[in-house]
């Protein structure tokens, strides 16, 4: 639990900018995945409808009105038909980027069986998701944070169907960094850190942030 404090405690420190390049880098996706439409959601972030995606197919979760946010209702599920690979594939200029995801079931198939998948960035697995999920992960769904290079010009976030399960997204956002963060300098480009998990101390809300004041990372 330590070492989840500290995370999110660094999160104040880690964009502050020792490199040449400009902040904020002037790269950054919202991906509403499922949706057919742009919106701007209450921290003012502008979503991009689904694009960039290799293949799968769209819904809505089965209690649109239980999420707080438009890119938390639509999703994107990958069914056998698509392949047992399926991927985001992003240009990108090189560099250091912060990538979030939401992920959530909701019973969108009515068939009541959360899905089993793996997950990876630029051929890394970051995420596994094995059925049954906990009930309320099912309902609320999970935001996932992680951070990488990216070298080649292109991210690839790849699932991979377990058995026949489809895997699913619900957004997808991308934001480049300052690329001496976290001590990159010294660890190299070559590491995917990754937060697999979130505190909320004295609330029992979920989400990706706790105010609507302006901040490029919805912190």
């Amino acid at each position: 639990m330590s070492f989840l404090f500290l995370f999110l405690l660094s999160l104040a420190p880690l964009f502050h900018s020792s490199s040449p390049l400009p902040y904020p880098y002037n790269t950054s996706f919202h991906i509403d995945c499922g949706s057919s439409t742009p919106s701007t959601d209450s921290y003012n972030i502008s979503w991009l409808p689904d694009k960039f995606f290799t293949g799968g197919s769209t819904s809505v979760v089965s209690e649109p009105l239980h999420f707080h946010l438009q890119h938390e209702k639509t999703l994107r599920y990958f069914p056998l038909s698509s392949g047992k690979k399926n991927c985001y594939n992003i240009p990108l200029p090189a560099g250091r980027y912060y990538i979030r995801t939401f992920t959530v079931y909701d019973n969108y198939d009515g068939k009541s069986h959360s899905p089993s998948f793996d997950a990876s960035v630029e051929g890394t697995l970051v995420f596994s998701w094995r059925s049954p999920w906990p009930e309320s992960l099912t309902r609320d769904g999970a935001y996932s944070d992680l951070f990488a290079f990216v070298k080649d010009g292109q991210l690839d976030l790849c699932f991979y169907s377990i058995a026949t399960d489809p895997p699913v997204i619900a957004s997808l956002e991308v934001v480049q960094i300052d690329p001496l963060s976290y001590n990159s300098a010294q660890t190299g480009d070559s590491y995917i850190l990754v937060n697999y998990g979130r505190l909320s101390p004295g609330s029992s809300q979920w989400g990706p942030g706790f105010t609507s004041d302006p901040d490029a990372f919805g912190r």
